[in-house]
């Protein structure tokens, strides 16, 4: 959406709330008012029974994120400190999260999104309407904080567990562009999930960013072959190592194969594994006598997406797998206690390293 939309599509909505209260009588809905020359649009209204006077000013932002929130709290501040204290301020963005809204809750500050989440707090006006899901989600934003260079990243940065970055530094481990990193910084700061200080940035919000990072994530970018065996996952396993080990430098377990090695509570019934050499994974599979189907399987090996998938493989329990983070995305895909396995990952291993 255009700005100039999200102004006149906000002001209308914000209209249509008010003229709901019956403690409220509208004295001046003109879209510009110049005595509010700083506002996106200023709305005069008159509270009963009192006959109170107030000045509601909009400010609009084409982007929601926390750190846009505070941004727009700090210019409705100022135009409040300018104004009457008869003025009352309100944020409006096509959505905001919950972190966003809290911002404003905070600074007294009103909200509302194109969504339908509003939150309208003065005299005896109280609005509070929330739980809205996203109506205007920008796809090409979501898919770019999420590419496969920007993954390279957050796997850094996770693993790393808590600790201040340079950008050079960062972009050398992840090994994507400065300006890559740059750019992938610049949206971890819209969102407050890291913090900047003079001698670097760190990461503050790892779950936050592991959560919704599991929200985007797809396995399916991954090649995969399916096979059927009669050997138990753990039989298979051990084949798999002893086969694919001299063969493909880039194996290893992943999904609940390596979540079993980091929390030994998950249970499983399948072989997941990455092999980085996509020529060697018939010949391995012929060796070990297993059948490719296309129903049933219960042997999946998976050829990377991108060489970050294999960023910080490690050994556990004598097996080569994914690193931590790596294995908490891949098993959250399943179906089958995928959502329980992932969070006893995330709570019990990675989170641990961020306390």
């Amino acid at each position: 959406m255009k700005i100039d939309e999200v102004v006149e599509q906000g002001r209308k909505s914000l209209l249509e709330i008010l003229e709901e209260i019956p403690a409220i009588k509208i004295k001046d809905r003109s879209p510009t008012s110049s005595a509010y020359t700083g506002a996106d649009f200023a709305i005069t209204i008159e509270v009963k029974p009192t006959r109170i006077i107030r000045h509601l000013i909009g400010e609009v932002k084409i982007n929601g994120q926390p750190a846009i929130a505070r941004d727009a709290v700090r210019q409705l501040e100022v135009q409040i400190g300018k104004n009457s204290s008869n003025t009352y301020g309100i944020f409006i963005a096509p959505y905001l999260s919950i972190d966003a809204q809290n911002i404003c809750k905070a600074a007294g500050i009103g909200f509302m999104d194109l969504a339908g989440n509003c939150y309208l707090s003065f005299d005896s006006v109280y609005v509070s309407r929330n739980s809205f899901p996203n109506l205007y989600p920008d796809r090409r934003s979501l898919n770019s904080l999420f590419s496969p260079k920007a993954e390279r990243i957050f796997r850094v940065l996770v693993e790393a567990g808590p600790r201040r970055w340079k950008t050079q530094e960062l972009s050398d481990e992840a090994q994507v562009s400065i300006g890559q990193t740059a750019k992938v910084k610049s949206r971890l700061q819209e969102r407050e999930w890291i913090r900047s200080g003079k001698i670097g940035f760190e990461l503050t919000q790892p779950k936050t960013l592991l959560d919704d990072w599991a929200r985007s994530y797809r396995i399916g970018r991954n090649k995969v072959y399916r096979y059927y065996t009669l050997l138990t996952p753990q039989e298979s396993e051990k084949e798999l190592s002893d086969k694919a080990g001299p063969l493909d430098t880039g194996f290893a377990f992943t999904s609940f194969s390596a979540a079993s090695k980091y929390a030994p509570m998950v249970r499983y019934q399948r072989l997941d594994a990455y092999l980085s050499s996509e020529n060697k994974i018939t010949e391995i599979a012929n060796l070990l006598g297993w059948k490719e189907v296309a129903t049933g399987a219960n042997v999946f090996l998976y050829v990377p997406y991108d060489r970050g998938v294999l960023y910080a493989t490690r050994s556990e329990s004598s097996r080569s797998v994914v690193s931590a983070t790596q294995t908490f995305l891949d098993v959250s895909q399943s179906k089958a206690r995928g959502e329980e396995a992932a969070q006893a990952l995330l709570n019990g291993v990675i989170l641990e390293r961020w306390k």
